[in-house]
């Protein structure tokens, strides 16, 4: 008996959860070594930030992809073995709950 699965979260529910975890996991309080890494140059600083966000865009729309494609309840395990095999799904699921 399996049990279908129902949509509880919009999609401003969603944007928040990313935003509450980018914030969350200090992203403002990493200002100070992009500075040290371009030698205090805040023009190549502030290129860092845009050429990360859309790194990071592109990384949403594609778990946005995957989400509406493989509807399961283990996420990026799901997809992971949706793409690349049960084998790396496995490692995978162990890496992310080792670290």
């Amino acid at each position: 008996m399996e049990e279908k699965l129902t949509k509880k979260y919009g999609l401003f529910t969603a944007i928040c959860m990313v935003v509450g975890t980018v914030i969350g996991s200090g992203v403002f309080f990493k200002a100070q070594t992009v500075l040290e890494k371009t030698n205090c140059n805040v023009g190549l600083g502030i290129l860092a930030w845009i050429i990360g966000g859309c790194v990071m865009l592109s990384c949403i729309l594609a778990f946005a992809v995957m989400a509406q494609k493989y509807q399961k309840v283990n996420g990026v395990v799901d997809y992971a073995e949706a793409t690349v095999g049960p084998k790396y799904a496995y490692f995978l699921g162990w890496f992310l709950a080792t670290t």
